[in-house]
């Protein structure tokens, strides 16, 4: 499948950096805060506005008087890139260090960053807010850490508004997001009739009781890796990807991966999936099973569907 995003174009590129001097967005004086250099992007008629974070973290335990975080980017009409000027993840770090970050666009890409250290409850500032979050064709996660960021709310980690709107999430790496709530919201939401895409990407000990599903929509996953991640999805579909759990939890006890799905030169250890209600649950190819148990509706003879594949301890 071909996905689709919007221009990847930057008509206009403008600088931050964590330093108290606030310039005037180049790269030799740059801003030192996201309102500013949001209010000076120029995206033109198709392409992006880029803003580059300079290496460093960003962090705050401040809010304005509109009680938004330091690190605001309202983004509204606007398309944005928000990336770092190094590429690497690792030394340009936007943690909210207890508070909040909200980043915001039309359309949305986040390249070669790390977000980190989300605590919705912090200092008494509540409320529900999306994110991470774009109203037009798609969220856009490259390179990117989201690791240990504690939501306690009713909205997603990651949400886009627009009805047929994806999720697209490359080269990236999710470990210990949680939320405290638990309330039925997911982690990740893409439009009511769009999809998500993952690609390359590592996700890990991910709190599986925190949240519905990882991901609200069908989600199709390729060459990437899941650890002691459970309710990944309702439906997927997933090719060159591994599914590894430390222990066996039953689909009862909130243990199960996924719902339904297609397999295909896949790993899967200690998983299960499925359910005795499941239907048309789907098919599992060219793939290593071991110590997992895949549930369905059987009265209906509807089985899942296992061919060429090398069996441990399945049922």
């Amino acid at each position: 499948m071909t996905i689709v995003v919007a221009n990847d174009n930057a008509d206009t590129e403008l600088y931050v950096h964590n330093q108290t001097s606030n310039g005037d967005g180049s790269l030799d004086d740059p801003f030192n805060n996201f309102i500013d250099a949001n209010r000076y992007l120029d995206q033109g008629s198709d392409g992006f506005g880029k803003i580059i974070l300079k290496q460093g973290t960003y962090s705050s335990e401040t809010y304005d008087d509109d009680n938004r975080p330091d690190w605001f980017l309202p983004g509204g009409g606007n398309n944005i890139i928000l990336t770092s000027l190094s590429q690497n993840p690792n030394d340009t770090i936007i943690d909210a260090n207890g508070s909040n970050w909200i980043i915001a666009g039309n359309n949305l890409k986040i390249e070669h960053l790390t977000l980190s250290g989300l605590d919705t409850e912090y200092n008494g500032v509540t409320g529900s807010n999306r994110w991470i979050t774009a109203d037009a064709d798609s969220i856009v996660l490259r390179n990117v850490r989201i690791i240990d960021n504690n939501l306690s709310q009713d909205l997603p980690l990651i949400d886009i508004t627009s009805s047929s709107a994806d999720v697209i999430i490359e080269n990236s790496y999710f470990e210990n997001n949680s939320n405290d709530r638990s309330t039925g919201v997911n982690m990740v939401s893409a439009g009511d009739s769009g999809n998500v895409y993952i690609r390359n990407s590592e996700f890990r000990n991910i709190d599986y009781s925190s949240f519905s599903d990882l991901f609200g929509n069908f989600t199709e996953i390729k060459d990437s890796f899941f650890y002691d991640t459970r309710y990944i999805a309702g439906r997927v579909s997933a090719n060159n990807s591994v599914f590894h759990y430390s222990s066996y939890i039953s689909p009862s006890n909130r243990g199960w991966a996924f719902g339904k799905g297609d397999f295909t030169n896949c790993i899967l250890y200690n998983v299960a999936a499925g359910s005795w209600a499941t239907s048309s649950p789907g098919t599992i190819k060219n793939s290593i099973l071991m110590n997992s148990v895949f549930e369905s509706h059987t009265n209906s003879n509807n089985y899942w569907n296992s061919f060429y594949n090398v069996h441990f301890n399945v049922v």
